[in-house]
């Protein structure tokens, strides 16, 4: 009999034994994390928003330079475009949808194809357009006097719907 302490087959095999079983952890998830879920994505996206816009905040008040901004945002939006992509995330992907034939497609067709770069996720690019159209909104409302979360979030509003609309694969 082998002793239980020996580690039997490849190095490859050995390094997945302390991972956790994936088919466990999907049948684990409720239906409340799925991105098929219009609270989730709204959740998601207005969480985005509400980074960007203190991202925003932080350039403009000189707590951080226009590199370390742009650096930032673009982190954000690969993170986030991740997620909707199938990425490794606590959210339940849509077989079929949250690939780049899926969702990808629906972006690409939102965008126009002008604004996905060729080592950029569909996702990614949506969610620097987004970025793009909360600065535009940003800069009028602090020209304003009101550049606040919810004041952008209103001005930013169709962008926004459209946006969640495209990810939930219904849009208007």
């Amino acid at each position: 009999m082998t002793d239980p302490r020996t580690v039997e087959g490849s190095k490859a095999r050995a390094a997945k034994r302390g991972a956790p079983d994936r088919a466990l952890i999907d049948a684990a998830r409720t239906a409340g994390d799925s991105l098929g879920s219009p609270e989730v994505v709204e959740r998601l996206v207005q969480g985005f928003c509400h980074r960007i816009v203190e991202i925003y905040k932080w350039r403009r008040n000189g707590d951080v330079d226009a590199d370390e901004m742009t650096r930032q945002i673009h982190g954000e939006c690969e993170r986030v475009g991740s997620i909707f992509m199938g990425g490794e995330s606590p959210y339940a992907a849509m077989p079929g949808w949250n690939t780049p034939r899926g969702v990808g497609m629906a972006i690409t067709v939102l965008l126009r194809g002008e604004a996905v770069r060729a080592a950029e996720s569909p996702a990614a690019a949506l969610f620097r357009w987004l970025a793009a159209q909360l600065m535009d909104a940003y800069l009028v409302m602090a020209a304003e006097g009101a550049a606040d979360v919810d004041a952008v979030g209103a001005r930013a509003q169709a962008s926004i719907t459209s946006v969640i609309d495209t990810l939930l694969g219904t849009p208007a």
